[in-house]
C-alpha cells in the first residue's frame, strides 16, 4: 500500500553525543496476521511480544479475537483462551507486569466498564471485580506506571460526555482509585498516551483537534502542561508508544484537513517534539494501534487509511556507533597550528598524524591498523590500536595495543532526477526540498535550502566565496543526498539559520560517489558529511564542525575541526588564523604594495593535482580568471567576481567546469580585470 521513488537505508547521524544509523520503519509482512481492522488496541506483554484484542472489522462488527505477535519469529499467533471479554472496540489495554495485560471498557453495544486480565503463560482472560471502577467509557487512554499499576484518563463516558477523570488501577489490591490532581487536561477523548519513564505518562492531543502536551507524575499526583517550542499539528485518533529513555513515538492522526502519516518523537529531558524523516513509513492512517516491543522498538498494526488495514510495521532505533569527528578506513592528518582541534577519530585501517608544527589534538585515537604519530604532535587523549603504535610525539593519555572493533561506515542507497538549477555568480537561488538533476553554484552565489530532504544527481561548485544557507527554524533536519558528484570549492561557507553552528547536528550531506570529494580550501563546513565510497579531503585552512565519514580522509594543513557537542566555537567564515609561510606565494606576495595589474606564475609549476594562480590589483576590479587548453578552448572559469585592491590567489584543482579531471599537458590561464588582460602557461603532470 506504499510506493517510494527513493530509498535511503542507513545514514550516519550524530545526535545527543552518539552516532546512530537512521531510525526507520520496516514492513514486517508476517505469513499469518489478524484480519483487517481499526479501533483495536495492543499492549506489550513481555519477551519482545505484543498482545492485540478487538477492533472493528470490515463487516463493521466488533471483534473478540486474541492475538500475540512475537518479534523474534515475526509471527502473529491467534490464541484460544477458554473465556474472553466480549467482542468490542474503542477499549484500552496496558501492560501491568510479568506477562500480563489489563483491559478496561470499550464499546460492546453499550459503554462498558468491565476489567479483564490476560495472562500469557496461562493463556487465560480473567474478569476482575474491583469494588469501585470508572464509569463505562470508550476512546480513553491507559498506560502502565510500574509496580503493578496503570493510569487511566479521559474518554467518552456512559452519559455521552467527554471526561477528564484520572484513575489508577493496582493489580495487587484489585482496586481502582480515582485521583484528584490540582490541574488536569480538559475533558477529551481519542487522545494518545504513553509511558515516558520514571513513573510518568505523556498525553498528547485528543478531540477536538488538540495540540497540548501534558505529563502526569504519579509520585506527585500532578498533571503538568509542557510548552515545547514546536509540536505536531492539533489532532486526534493518533497513536503513541514508549520509545526508550524518556522518549515517546507518535504516528498518524486525524485533523481538520484529513489524515496524516508523520512520525514524531517527544523527548522529555529537552521538552522537544522532533519530526522524523524515515526512508519508509506506513501510509497515513487513523485508529491504528502501537505498542513498545522491547528496547527502542515500536510495533504498529492496522488502522484506517481510506480502507481497512492489516499491515504490521516496526519502528526501531538504528544501531549505535560511537561518536567520531572522523570515521574512515584510512585517516591522514597533516600539520596544523590551529588552536586545539578536537573530536575522537577512528580508522578501520591506518591512522597517521604527520609531523606537527607543533600540533595539538584534543582527541582519542582508535584504529584497527597501525597508528603513527610523528614528532611535534601532542595527543590529549587515549591512543588504541589493534596492531601497532609508532609514537614520536606526546600522548597525554593511555597507550594501548588491544582489540579494536571495525566500525561500519554508513550504507547509503537513493536516487535523484529532475530539473537542472544554477545559482548565478553573485546571485541567489532558493530551492525547496525535492529531487533535482544538476545544481550548479557559481562564485559569490548563495544557495538557500531549508529543513527537509534533497536528492541531487550533482552538486557542482568549482568557484569561490559562495554560500550554502540552510534555514532550520522549524527545528527539523536537512539532508542533502548527492548521487554522482558533491563538489564544494574554495571558501564555501555553510551557514545555518537561525542558530548557527549549534545546529550542525541537524544537517547531513551524503554522497554516493567513488571519485574524490574536496571540501574546498578555506571552507567553513557545518554538519555531517558522509561519502563512504570516496576519499574526502578537508582542504587547507578549512573549518569543520560536525562529523565526517568516508572511505579515506585526508586533512590538509592548518585545518580546525570540532565535534557537534564541543563547547568551543569555530572562528567563522574567513576568520581562521593563517600562519606566515615563506613558501606560500599568497602570503609572501602580500608583503609588498600593489602599483599595477599583474598575473604571476602559478605555484607550483609543473603541478599535480592542484596549483595556485596569483594576481595583483591596484584598485577594486571585476575579475575573471579562466583556464584554456592549447587550442584556445575554455576549460573552466575559476573566478568571475569583484575583488578589492591587493594581492589575491585562486586555486585550480586540475578539473574542468563539470568537475572532471583534465589530462596531463600544457594549459593557459588568463586574467581579465577591466581593460587589463594577461595570459600565462602552466603544466599539469599526472
Amino acid at each position: 500500500m506504499k510506493t517510494f521513488v527513493r530509498t535511503l537505508f542507513w545514514l550516519c547521524m550524530s545526535l545527543a553525543g552518539v552516532v546512530h544509523a537512521m531510525d526507520d520503519w520496516t514492513a514486517k509482512n508476517p505469513a499469518t496476521k489478524p484480519s483487517l481492522r481499526f479501533n483495536h488496541d495492543m499492549a506489550y506483554i513481555g519477551g519482545d511480544q505484543v498482545l492485540l484484542f478487538g477492533g472493528i472489522l470490515t463487516s463493521f462488527s466488533s471483534d473478540g479475537e486474541t492475538w500475540v505477535y512475537d518479534l523474534n519469529d515475526n509471527a502473529w499467533t491467534q490464541k484460544a483462551p477458554a473465556a474472553s471479554p466480549s467482542p468490542r472496540e474503542s477499549h484500552a489495554m496496558a501492560y501491568i507486569g510479568g506477562d500480563q495485560v489489563l483491559l478496561f471498557g470499550g464499546y460492546t453495544g453499550v459503554y462498558s466498564n468491565d476489567t479483564w486480565l490476560y495472562d500469557l503463560s496461562e493463556n487465560t482472560w480473567t474478569q476482575r471485580f474491583p469494588s469501585a471502577s470508572p464509569s463505562g467509557r470508550v476512546e480513553h487512554g491507559m498506560v502502565y506506571l510500574g509496580d503493578d499499576q496503570l493510569l487511566l484518563f479521559g474518554g467518552v463516558n456512559i452519559g455521552g460526555s467527554r471526561d477528564n477523570e484520572t484513575w489508577i488501577y493496582d493489580l495487587s489490591d484489585n482496586a481502582w482509585s480515582q485521583k484528584f490532581p490540582p490541574t488536569s487536561p480538559s475533558p477529551r477523548y481519542d487522545q494518545a498516551m504513553a509511558y515516558i519513564g520514571d513513573d510518568q505518562v505523556l498525553l498528547f492531543g485528543g478531540y477536538e483537534e488538540n495540540d497540548e502536551t501534558w505529563v502526569y507524575d504519579v509520585s506527585d499526583n500532578a498533571w503538568t502542561q509542557k510548552l515545547p517550542a514546536s509540536s505536531p499539528a492539533a489532532q486526534f485518533e493518533h497513536a503513541m508508544a514508549y520509545f526508550g529513555g524518556d522518549q515517546v513515538l507518535l504516528f498518524g492522526w486525524n485533523f481538520v484537513f484529513g489524515i496524516d502519516g508523520e512520525t514524531w518523537v517527544y523527548d522529555l529531558s529537552d521538552n522537544t517534539w522532533m519530526k522524523q524523516s524515515p526512508s519508509a513509513s506506513p501510509t497515513a492512517r487513523v485508529e491504528h494501534a502501537m505498542a513498545d516491543i522491547g528496547s527502542n522498538r515500536v510495533l504498529l498494526f492496522g488502522g484506517y487509511d481510506g480502507e481497512f488495514d492489516d499491515e504490521t510495521w516496526l519502528y526501531e532505533q538504528g544501531p549505535e556507533v560511537k561518536s567520531f569527528v572522523f570515521l574512515a578506513d584510512k585517516i591522514t592528518l597533516k600539520r596544523t597550528k590551529q588552536d586545539a582541534p578536537a573530536g575522537d577519530m577512528h580508522s578501520n585501517g591506518t591512522l597517521t598524524v604527520e609531523k606537527g608544527d607543533p600540533s595539538t589534538y584534543n582527541s582519542n585515537l582508535t584504529a584497527v591498523g597501525k597508528i603513527t604519530i610523528l614528532k611535534e604532535n601532542t595527543i590529549n587523549g587515549d591512543v588504541t590500536s589493534a596492531t601497532a603504535i609508532s609514537n614520536s610525539g606526546t600522548i597525554n593519555g593511555t597507550r594501548t595495543i588491544g582489540p579494536v572493533n571495525i566500525e561500519p561506515l554508513p550504507c547509503l542507497s537513493y536516487s535523484a532526477g529532475g530539473a537542472n538549477k544554477t545559482v548565478p555568480s553573485g546571485g541567489v537561488l532558493a530551492l525547496p526540498p525535492g529531487s533535482y538533476n544538476v545544481v550548479t553554484l557559481k562564485s559569490g552565489g548563495t544557495l538557500k535550502l531549508t529543513s527537509g530532504a534533497y536528492f541531487i544527481n550533482e552538486l557542482r561548485y568549482s568557484g569561490s566565496e559562495a554560500v550554502i544557507e540552510i534555514n532550520l527554524a522549524s527545528g527539523e533536519e536537512a539532508t542533502i543526498n548527492v548521487v554522482k558528484k558533491l563538489q564544494l570549492g574554495k571558501e564555501v561557507a555553510i551557514q545555518l539559520l537561525p542558530n548557527g553552528e549549534s545546529d550542525s547536528k541537524l544537517v547531513t550531506f551524503n554522497s554516493l560517489q567513488s571519485t574524490a570529494v574536496s571540501l574546498g580550501k578555506e571552507a567553513y563546513c557545518l554538519g555531517n558529511f558522509n561519502a563512504p565510497y570516496a576519499k574526502v579531503a578537508l582542504e587547507k585552512n578549512s573549518q569543520l564542525r560536525g562529523a565526517l565519514c568516508a572511505k579515506e580522509i585526508l586533512v590538509e594543513r592548518d585545518c580546525l575541526f570540532l565535534p557537534h557537542d564541543s563547547p568551543s566555537s569555530l572562528p567563522g567564515p574567513g576568520n581562521l588564523p593563517k600562519e606566515f609561510d615563506s613558501n606560500d606565494p599568497e602570503v609572501a606576495g602580500n608583503q609588498e604594495p600593489v602599483t599595477d595589474y599583474r598575473l604571476e606564475q602559478n605555484y607550483p609549476n609543473p603541478f599535480n593535482p592542484e596549483t595556485e594562480i596569483r594576481f595583483a590589483l591596484p584598485e577594486a576590479s571585476q575579475v575573471v580568471v579562466s583556464i584554456f587548453n592549447v587550442l584556445g578552448e575554455k576549460i573552466r572559469t575559476l573566478v568571475n567576481a569583484s575583488y578589492e585592491a591587493g594581492y589575491h590567489s585562486v586555486l585550480w584543482d586540475g578539473k574542468d567546469e563539470y568537475g572532471d579531471p583534465v589530462t596531463s599537458g600544457v594549459y593557459l590561464y588568463q586574467l581579465r580585470a577591466g581593460e587589463f588582460s594577461q595570459v600565462r602557461k602552466m603544466s599539469l603532470i599526472r
